[in-house]
């Protein structure tokens, strides 16, 4: 059986095509409405500083999880883990993310979980 080699090459095209374009940082957190934080407001975060943390400091973030007393099967699936992860990729300090309105912060977990699972 002999394949048209147009026929290929027209669905790669169509392929190509309904890829959707890479236009925003995945990394980015942006929130619904501004966020006052010490008298500056937060529109979005930058948590690209996630591309750089290596095992010691998940070992650190899992350390501060564990003396908190929290206990969880996947912590990095948790809201909780997720601010940590936060804290240290941003820089911002731990109180500027426990402090996002609840929808803000389950987009944020959301974020994480899918930087490690995607």
């Amino acid at each position: 059986m002999k394949i048209d080699e147009n026929i290929l090459k027209e669905n790669d095209e169509d392929v190509l095509q309904k890829q959707p374009e890479q236009t925003k940082n995945d990394l980015l957190l942006i929130l619904d409405k501004p966020y006052k934080f010490d008298d500056k407001s937060y529109k979005e975060v930058d948590l690209s500083g996630m591309e750089d943390i290596n095992a010691e400091a998940l070992s650190k973030i899992e350390r501060s999880f564990s003396k908190k007393g929290i206990s969880a099967v996947q912590p990095e699936v948790s809201v909780s883990y997720a601010v940590m992860l936060a804290t240290e990729a941003s820089g911002l300090p731990i109180e500027f993310f426990n402090g996002l309105p609840a929808r803000e912060a389950i987009k944020l977990k959301n974020m994480v979980v899918n930087f490690f699972y995607a």
